[in-house]
């Protein structure tokens, strides 16, 4: 929950649609921070639309923007783990698991499980787990798109490729249902009994793992039972009511 200290804060989520961005207003609805929402949707070519490009020169999203009275600019923010980084931090530190073990402060080595844990999620999901998730579209797109005459060929290569990519997936969440099986303290989130930034920043690789069918509930139903868990929080559930009351309809991730 946000503290008294920073209610002088304006942040405005850029969201779009289909995006990573709907973690971004999970973690904000969680947060109970007063935040104002612009929408973007992208074109038919699947692209952002050009107006986010003057939120950030990438026109990606998420963005977000923070400005404090008195600031004659705001700070602009881009990329998921950063700016989940930055609001917990400054308006729910609850939600980094504890840095030290008892006795251990600042020792190296010393650091907790969770944290640890915590750390090397919030670098994983978009460093090494979307590369590949990312990657995966493009074999489809090649059967999809290609000549009726070269589909011998551009499926030889599509299937290929496939080789490649889906051991990778596959190797990445039996790893991941793993340390979800043996939570630091057996709880239900990915670094213990309460929720951190890891979960929001997995919330989105993870539920695009179940979409594309990646995991499944015979094999993987720590990560299932976590998508699941993720969806049926109150925020989350708040997170997809805003999308509703601010543009008619929710579509979906995916």
């Amino acid at each position: 929950m946000a503290s008294t200290e920073n209610q002088d804060v304006k942040i405005t989520l850029y969201w779009l649609n289909k995006s990573r961005s709907h973690r971004i207003l999970w973690l904000l609805e969680e947060l109970q921070v007063k935040y104002d929402i612009k929408v973007f949707h992208r074109q038919s070519n699947q692209f952002s639309p050009p107006e986010l490009e003057k939120i950030h020169p990438l026109g990606k999203s998420p963005v977000i923007s923070v400005q404090k009275d008195g600031q004659s600019e705001p700070l602009i923010l881009a990329e998921s783990a950063l700016i989940i980084e930055y609001l917990i931090e400054h308006f729910g530190s609850g939600y980094i698991p504890k840095q030290y073990k008892d006795g251990q402060d600042g020792q190296v080595c010393g650091e907790t499980e969770a944290y640890m844990r915590y750390r090397w999620l919030m670098h994983f999901a978009e460093g090494t787990m979307m590369f590949f998730l990312i990657s995966s579209l493009i074999p489809s797109g090649i059967r999809k798109q290609s000549p009726f005459f070269l589909r011998f060929i551009t499926n030889t290569i599509a299937s290929k490729m496939d080789e490649f990519i889906n051991p990778n997936i596959k190797k990445e969440v039996d790893y991941l249902e793993s340390l979800a099986a043996a939570t630091p303290d057996g709880g239900p989130w990915l670094c213990g009994s309460h929720l951190s930034g890891a979960d929001f920043m997995m919330s989105f690789p993870l539920q695009a793992c179940k979409h594309a069918k990646f995991i499944n509930e015979k094999e993987h139903p720590k990560l299932i039972a976590f998508v699941d868990r993720v969806e049926a929080t109150g925020s989350y559930k708040k997170a997809v009511h805003k999308i509703i009351e601010v543009d008619g309809t929710f579509e979906g991730l995916f």
